[in-house]
């Protein structure tokens, strides 16, 4: 009997091969940002394996340091592994490859590092667990419904903050970044996204239950001034200038003292 044997001619190819993911800056060391996904369509392949090429930071022109990510060579997993608080405001590009052959193929992944204050949030009118369930294809139909290629980065889904600091438990927001070539400001992103604006927009609120797109960062007003705070301050005025007064009579009733003596 005579067995053919399926020659290895296909490369591994990525499930995505231009990838762009967002991370907040104060994200813990070895937070999981990306999982990367390639197959081969050879039936008698090896097991692809994924290396991690070059890396360059946009706005010093870091180059050829690999130590800020880490790259699971078997899983695929991308993870920070240092502090992103010094990246703030900028992206890397990050060259990765996938090879099980002598022959390999390549990816480039943008990673954004955004402050809170970059973000955005929807409110939906659902708890968080309702929320979770059709986050994906809410992702996706946003993304397609938006008169502009770009991505659509959602961080965290938990009950809704009121202005106040207190929760609705009927409703569920997630901060979110929307991602362009080169990044999308606050104001170009509610411009973008703003309920009104655009009809396939609106659809997909309605269907997903959306009220409400905010910013992420809450705006903290002052804090009103209690009367017992206000009498502990007077009291507080009241001893350091009774302090300064009683200092001063000291001094000169010393002074007089000594030219009297």
């Amino acid at each position: 009997m005579i067995r053919i044997k399926d020659i290895d001619d296909n490369l591994p190819q990525f499930t995505d091969n231009n990838a762009t993911v967002g991370v907040r800056v104060n994200v813990p060391i070895d937070t999981l940002l990306l999982t990367l996904s390639a197959s081969d369509l050879d039936s008698d392949a090896a097991p692809i394996i994924f290396q991690l090429e070059s890396i360059k930071f946009s706005r010093f022109g870091l180059v050829e340091n690999k130590t800020y990510f880490s790259l699971d060579n078997s899983s695929g997993e991308i993870r920070t592994a240092t502090s992103m608080i010094p990246f703030s405001e900028g992206f890397f590009t990050l060259s990765v490859s996938a090879m099980n052959s002598p022959n390999r193929t390549y990816a480039t992944i943008k990673i954004f590092i955004v402050r809170e204050r970059g973000l955005l949030k929807f409110v939906f009118s659902r708890p968080p667990a309702d929320v979770r369930q059709t986050l994906s294809q809410f992702r996706q139909d946003i993304e397609k419904a938006l008169a502009v290629p770009a991505s659509l980065n959602i961080y965290d889904t938990q009950f809704h903050a009121k202005v106040d600091g207190s929760l609705d438990f009927s409703s569920t927001s997630s901060c979110f970044q929307l991602v362009g070539d080169q990044g999308l400001d606050l104001k170009e992103m509610e411009d973008l996204l703003q309920p009104g604006r655009n009809t396939d927009i609106d659809k997909v609120y309605a269907a997903y239950n959306v009220q409400d797109l905010q910013r992420c960062a809450l705006h903290v007003g002052a804090a009103g001034v209690t009367w017992t705070q206000l009498s502990v301050l007077v009291i507080a005025a009241f001893i350091g200038v009774a302090s300064l007064i009683s200092s001063c009579v000291l001094c000169f009733s010393y002074n007089r003292w000594q030219r009297f003596r």
